[in-house]
């Protein structure tokens, strides 16, 4: 579950994907538009319960992002393996 290909970060304000972004707001989740490991590191916390991913790039003050995470371990992409969430904004 560790590899970039099961992560996408959507900016819920951006038209266009920047910074951690991989997806704009109007995007959906597919196989094109993960992050790569050159977007991220990622990595288990100690307590192996908890993920940590480490951006190249800066994460941008004040703006909203949603993260999927694929939660099968399946190498065909299936939208509904994406369908699990999590919302955070830069600080």
């Amino acid at each position: 579950m560790c590899e970039a290909k099961n992560y996408w970060v959507q900016s819920m304000s951006d038209i266009t994907a920047e910074g951690i972004a991989s997806m704009s707001k109007d995007d959906t989740v597919n196989e094109s538009n993960c992050l790569t490991n050159g977007k991220v590191s990622i990595s288990v916390g100690e307590d192996k319960k908890s993920v940590i991913l480490r951006f190249t790039a800066a994460i941008v003050k004040d703006t909203k992002y949603k993260v999927y995470v694929r939660c099968n371990d399946d190498n065909e992409f299936r939208s509904e393996n994406a369908e699990n969430y999590i919302f955070f904004a830069g600080k």
